[in-house]
This record gives C-alpha cells, sequence and structure tokens, in this order.
C-alpha cells in the first residue's frame, strides 16, 4: 500500500488528509507504533479528526472539535480548555481536559485546531501520540511524565 502525500487538500470537500504515527507508551517505555493516515473533516462548525489505523479498522479513532466554542470531543466525552499554549512545537498545543470528571476516563489531551491530537493519556499508565516525520525528532516522548517511587 502507498503512502499518501503528507498534505493533500481538496479544497473543494473540506478535506484534508495527512500522514500520522502513534506512539503508545507505557509510562516511560515506548510499546507499540502504528501507522495511521489522518482525515480532517470541515463541517459548518465542527472540524472532525478522523485517525484511520492503516492495519486494523477496529483501532480507528475520532476526535470533534467544535469551532464556536473551542470544545473537543473524544466519543460523548467533552473537554474544555484548561491551558493554552500548554506544549510548543511548531504548533501550540492547549491543554484539554473533561468537564465532568469520570472515573477511569480519558486523561489530558494535548490538541491544535490545525494540527489535531498530538497526545492523550488515559489515567493508568498508557500514554498516546499522534506525531508525523516532521515533528518526531522535535519532541521530548513521553510528554505526560509520572512519578515511580
Amino acid at each position: 500500500m502507498g503512502k499518501r502525500a503528507n498534505t493533500d487538500l481538496n479544497k473543494d470537500d473540506g478535506i484534508k488528509i495527512v500522514n500520522r504515527i502513534l506512539y503508545v507508551y507505557e509510562f516511560d517505555s515506548l510499546k507499540t507504533k502504528t501507522d495511521y493516515e489522518l482525515k480532517i473533516l470541515e463541517r459548518d462548525s465542527v472540524r472532525i479528526f478522523k485517525y484511520k489505523n492503516l492495519k486494523d479498522s477496529t483501532r480507528n479513532i475520532a476526535f470533534r472539535f467544535n469551532k464556536l466554542n473551542s470544545n473537543l470531543y473524544f466519543g460523548p466525552d467533552k473537554f474544555n480548555v484548561v491551558e493554552s499554549d500548554n506544549y510548543r512545537t511548531e504548533f501550540n498545543f492547549d491543554k484539554y481536559e473533561l468537564t465532568e470528571p469520570i472515573m477511569d476516563g480519558v486523561g489530558p489531551i494535548l490538541f491544535n485546531k490545525t494540527y489535531g491530537v498530538l497526545a492523550w493519556d488515559n489515567n493508568w499508565g498508557n500514554q498516546f501520540y499522534f506525531v508525523n516525520e516532521v515533528n518526531i525528532d522535535k519532541i521530548d516522548l513521553p510528554i505526560f511524565k509520572y512519578n515511580m517511587e
């Protein structure tokens, strides 16, 4: 399967497609690395980020960003910005957290409305990072640190 160009933009239908690599860490150890295709869809007041696993469609995930109120949705869960410019690379990522804390819910999400999701934590020691070939060398992974004492 050939790889798609890193920036393929179809202006007629508001779709942008880019490549991402999902790095999964368990605490500070890299556990898996998987290729994804990110499709960004523009719909009125919502920007949808669909992450397609190139080997296993059961691993596809999606995030929705409401452009009017800057809320981020992951499944049914709503996240609000708690800290702007929390993590800086060539993009400035905002830190989002659940509006209503949920036991065993997803931890913080680092998100930029142009790039999409950079990282999130599941509060059980697993951390997930969507990076591209350009920014992987500029990001010190894992970003979230745990006190192991």
